[in-house]
Formats: structure tokens, sequence, C-alpha cells
């Protein structure tokens, strides 16, 4: 992924579970979310109704959600 993306770039992981991702993109500005708290989650957040305004990042990782 990081061929697509710029060090400077904000990143919004969805469902993160482990966070594993975090560990391969080359950013600092990487935010980790999931439905429920975890050590290493930043903020609890539902994907399905994120409290963040439109563009708020560059980009968004959703590698390890399920859908029901």
């Amino acid at each position: 992924m990081n061929k697509y993306l710029k060090s400077s770039d904000s990143i919004l992981e969805f469902g993160a579970g482990a966070s594993l991702v975090k560990e391969f993109i080359n950013t600092k500005n990487y935010l980790v979310t999931d439905i429920t708290r975890q050590p290493w989650v930043d903020k609890v957040v539902d994907a399905l109704t994120p409290p963040f305004h439109d563009e708020s990042f560059d980009a968004s990782i959703c590698s390890h959600t399920v859908s029901y």
C-alpha cells in the first residue's frame, strides 16, 4: 500500500482487529479504530456511522472487516 500513500498522508483504519496493518504503513498520521476497546485502538468507532467529517483523512483501510 505504501506505493499509493505519501508519508504525510493521514490514514484511518476501520475494524483494525489486532492492527497489524499499521506495522506496514509508512506514515505517522495513522488512526486505529475498532468497535471494541483494545490497548492498541486509538478510538472506538462503528464503521457504519463514523464520527469524522468528510475529507478528514487522505485514505482509509478496511482490510479486516466482516459484513453480516
